[in-house]
C-alpha cells in the first residue's frame, strides 16, 4: 500500500488556501473579507448553481473554491489539520485526522465531481465523516 508522506503547509500554501477560503466566502454572499469557511450546505448550493453553466476555463479555480473551502469545514468542524501528502503520484493538499488516520483530499473530491457532473454531495460525506470520526477513537 503507498502510504503518503505527510507535512505541514508551508506560509504560501496556507496563504493560497486563505485566499480560496475568501473566496468561496463571497461567492456564498459572506462579508468581504470573511476568514471563515462557508457554510457545507452554502458550499452544495454554490456548486449546484454554478455547474450547469460552468466554462471549462473556470473549472479549476470552481474545484479549488470549493474544495478547499469544505477542507477548511473539516478542519474548522472536525479537527482535521491541513497537510501536504506526498506518495509516488504525486502532492497534494489534503486534510487529515490522526484519529483513525482519517486522509481526505478535498480538491480532488470536487474535482471527481465535475467528471460525474454530481451535485449535493459535500453534507452527505461531511455528516458521514462527522459520525465515524468519534467511532475511530475507540
Amino acid at each position: 500500500m503507498n502510504v503518503p508522506d505527510l507535512s505541514e503547509p508551508n506560509q504560501s500554501e496556507l496563504d493560497w488556501l486563505a485566499a480560496h477560503v475568501a473566496l468561496a466566502a463571497k461567492l456564498t454572499g459572506g462579508e468581504e473579507g470573511q476568514q471563515s469557511a462557508p457554510g457545507i450546505d452554502e458550499l452544495d448550493a454554490l456548486w449546484s448553481s454554478w455547474l450547469p453553466d460552468a466554462a471549462p476555463e473556470q473549472v479549476n479555480d470552481m474545484v479549488n473554491i470549493i474544495g478547499l473551502a469544505f477542507g477548511q469545514r473539516l478542519v474548522d468542524d472536525l479537527g482535521m489539520r491541513w497537510v501536504v501528502a506526498t506518495d509516488a503520484h504525486g502532492t497534494e493538499i489534503a486534510v487529515h485526522h490522526a484519529t483513525g488516520d482519517a486522509l481526505m483530499y478535498p480538491p480532488n473530491l470536487v474535482a471527481k465531481r465535475w467528471e460525474s457532473r454530481e451535485t449535493g454531495f459535500l453534507r452527505p460525506i461531511y455528516d458521514d465523516l462527522a459520525a465515524r470520526l468519534p467511532q475511530m477513537r475507540g
